[in-house]
């Protein structure tokens, strides 16, 4: 197959790729090319996300596996879960062992960098400004019709089949 140009991904919303074994983290295997233990299309990968974990430290290993082909966390998750985690019920839910935290963390150490709003970002308070404006009537046409279209698909809340959450497009 052809190649693209360039040797370098970025994952924006890195989390969406927390479950290796879902459709989505498959769909992008195949694009990516990412095979466990190294060989994909794109040698330097990143990720980016304000929610890396907020289900758990478990909700990394799908992240880790997509920026380092399971250098750290495993390339599968059942052998994560194996090493990291115990059993919920009928061992339909993990949850990554106490013990496990800081060996986890200290294991991606070198692929994170995390950053606490508090301590990194200050910011004016809020001050919303009200601009009204007259527009040309053809541009008035086509905002209003931009208008009716985006309101009509809130309304219809399509799902999103690959993660079951819902997105808003407007096209």
């Amino acid at each position: 197959g052809k190649f693209p140009p360039w040797n370098f991904v970025a994952y924006d919303e890195v989390d969406r790729l927390k479950d290796s074994q879902g459709v989505r983290f498959q769909l992008l295997q195949k694009l990516v090319g990412i095979q466990p233990g190294g060989g994909t299309y794109f040698p330097f990968r990143t990720g980016l996300t304000g929610t890396p974990a907020d289900n758990g430290l478990i909700d990394l290993h799908g992240q880790a596996l997509a920026i380092d082909d399971g250098e750290r966390l495993y390339p599968d998750i059942g052998t994560f879960r194996a090493v990291w985690c115990k059993a919920g019920y009928a061992e339909r839910t993990w949850e990554v062992r106490p013990e496990a935290k800081a060996v986890i963390e200290s294991r991606i150490q070198d692929i994170t960098l995390s950053m606490n709003a508090d301590d990194y970002l200050s910011l004016p308070d809020y001050v919303e400004t009200d601009h009204w404006v007259d527009l040309p009537p053809a541009i008035q046409a086509g905002y209003d019709e931009l208008e009716t279209e985006m309101f009509a698909q809130l309304e219809r809340h399509e799902e999103d089949p690959l993660d079951g959450e819902y997105d808003l497009e407007v096209h």
